[in-house]
């Protein structure tokens, strides 16, 4: 678990943190990039709350752009207010609120990037435009693009240390992002003293609604604003995208590695968990009364701690490895967020036109080698069957063969033959979903546009592979690679790029693409410059039976492809048929 320090850093302020995590011991020196902010221009914009005071800086073109960071966009969620939907702030405290520097970032199991503070007190925003604001009443609105972090719920935050968008801001867009609660902070659910969980969510919400109220005060169009993020954050996305009470405020989604209908997305036996959670902070009735007692006065630190103790063998064995996450909730619940199963939404007939991008990387699972056992897999088949697949007990290991024999064909179960347990937990954790969320947007969505991608470029900056990897030399593009291309990175160093290098083009593509959705709908318009064409997928029957995914291979060049994956997708659509159904209905791999 990380260190902490329990404290917003002043802007005169020289904090060295240590984290210490399963994958080693990083540091972070806060000292120099405070000292570069306090010499920069400063500039000034009037909100709704009151006046904030950021930076103006340079982009890697040159041009200039202004940041706002650590604006508070809903009042703190701390005492009667933990476990609570996000409430308005109404006025800030100071005349002019200094937003030169990040605040905290909101309690984690995991933190990483490492951080200077974490408090409960953690609902803050980051704003990235190149207008300044002397010039808003002479611009034209610039469209906005919303980046919701990822890290399973438990972990991450809207922090330049991994999202600095000065590529993406660069291409004439602004960017915001910003933190939302986590772990049990954000999703805990007990519905029998109303708290109905998905907090977290509605912070994502609530800042969508903070961005219609205040982005044209930094030059944003309220009225073009897209919606991305990855693993996580793009199941975030999907799930903001399925929300018709959050759809009234964006325009275009783009979902990365995740969607809301994978395995680790939704809660499973969420009351339990609360209670369990009860117990390992030190309540010792089993009352509701006394259980809501302990986890409303329970330090945070003890929930994040004990959040761990709450992930059950089930959740293990399905990959969900973090215990509190999204639930559907009951339609009482206050201010609800979704009160349907997710699939059952997808199905409903043209229920949005918002444009949508889905896809993935090439080698999803290379970031989850430490946590896999090959001598596990190797000595017990039956782990090759997900336990939501209605298999009988008598035919677990007859399965199991059959799933290992595709994935590995005559090949022993070794590390010699890693890349193919990755491809099977790949498809279980992500691949799988992400088609399944394709095909029915391509089904029942046909009044919204639908591009597909799959990220396969390995170069210089794929700095999660190289983390993960070790002593593998393993194909393709892990979890997450993408992200060093988008964004610069303090913490893995993303350093300025050749322009004739491969790295250079594919992040100037990414960037462009992901760009050009936000400002038209269309990544890749008959205006531009780039060098190909990317095509929506296509719309079809719900009864049809074939179905292609016609997706962009996101290399260098890129170029598009059929289906990425459907040797893989195909072998689990027969294997539902044969035990469990309707792949696209059943709630197994999702």
């Amino acid at each position: 678990t990380a260190q902490r320090q329990q404290h917003s850093p002043s802007p005169n302020s020289a904090t060295i943190v240590i984290w210490q995590s399963p994958i080693g011991s990083f540091y972070l020196n806060q000292f120099s990039s405070l000292s570069i902010m306090s010499t920069l221009e400063r500039v000034i914009t009037q909100l709704s709350a009151g006046k904030v005071q950021g930076c103006k800086s340079a982009l890697p073109n040159g041009n200039s752009y202004c940041l706002y960071r650590g604006i508070p966009y809903a009042k703190p969620p701390v005492g009667e207010l933990r476990f609570r939907p996000p409430v308005a702030l109404e006025r800030f405290e100071e005349e002019v609120l200094d937003c030169s520097y990040e605040r905290s970032s909101c309690y984690a199991y995991m933190h990483f990037p490492p951080t200077v503070a974490v408090s409960e007190d953690c609902l803050y925003a980051n704003v990235y435009t190149p207008i300044d604001p002397t010039e808003i009443e002479r611009t034209i609105p610039l469209p906005v693009m919303v980046w919701i972090h990822g890290g399973g719920f438990i972990a991450g935050s809207g922090d330049a240390a991994i999202y600095g968008p000065r590529y993406i801001v660069q291409e004439g867009v602004i960017v915001v992002t910003f933190n939302y609660r986590l772990g049990p902070l954000g999703f805990l659910y007990f519905p029998e003293k109303g708290i109905y969980g998905n907090m977290g969510l509605k912070d994502q919400r609530f800042l969508l609604k903070w961005v219609q109220e205040n982005i044209s005060k930094f030059g944003g169009d309220p009225d073009n604003v897209t919606i991305f993020g990855e693993s996580a954050g793009g199941a975030s996305c999907h799930l903001q995208y399925l929300c018709e009470s959050s759809r009234k405020y964006f325009h275009k989604a783009i979902c990365q590695s995740g969607v809301a209908v994978t395995v680790w997305t939704e809660q499973m036996d969420a009351v339990s968990k609360t209670r369990n959670l009860a117990k390992f902070v030190g309540c010792v009735a089993e009352s509701d009364d006394e259980i809501y007692e302990t986890l409303m006065s329970a330090p945070a630190d003890d929930l994040i701690a004990g959040s761990e103790q709450c992930v059950s063998d089930l959740d293990r064995s399905i990959y969900r490895i973090f215990a509190f996450s999204p639930v559907v909730e009951p339609k009482e619940s206050e201010d609800p967020f979704i009160t349907e199963n997710y699939v059952d939404i997808l199905r409903n007939p043209n229920m949005t036109n918002i444009p949508l991008i889905l896809g993935l990387t090439s080698n999803e699972a290379i970031c989850f080698i430490q946590n896999l056992s090959v001598e596990l897999y190797a000595n017990d088949a039956k782990l090759f069957v997900p336990p939501q697949l209605a298999v009988p007990e008598d035919r677990l290991l007859q399965v199991g063969e059959e799933v290992k024999r595709f994935y590995f064909e005559n090949r022993t179960v070794s590390s010699e033959n890693l890349q193919f347990l990755l491809d099977f937990v790949s498809d279980c954790m992500f691949v799988i979903p992400v088609c399944v969320a394709s095909e029915l947007h391509s089904r029942y969505q046909h009044s919204a546009p639908q591009y597909f991608y799959c990220f396969s470029f390995e170069g210089k900056s794929n700095h999660i592979k190289a983390m993960f990897q070790n002593d593998y030399q393993l194909e393709g593009a892990a979890h997450a690679d993408e992200l060093t291309y988008m964004f610069e990175a303090s913490f893995f160093t993303t350093e300025e790029m050749d322009t004739d290098s491969q790295e250079y083009k594919i992040r100037k593509a990414m960037c462009r693409m992901w760009t050009n959705f936000a400002k038209c709908g269309n990544p890749t318009p008959d205006e531009d410059q780039l060098d190909i064409l990317w095509q929506p997928v296509e719309k079809i029957d719900p009864d049809q039976e074939k179905y292609n995914i016609r997706a962009l291979d996101l290399n260098e060049p890129s170029k598009m492809v059929d289906h990425p994956f459907e040797k893989r997708v195909n072998f689990w659509k027969r294997l539902f048929e044969k035990y469990g159904g309707n792949y696209l209905l059943h709630r197994a791999l999702q």
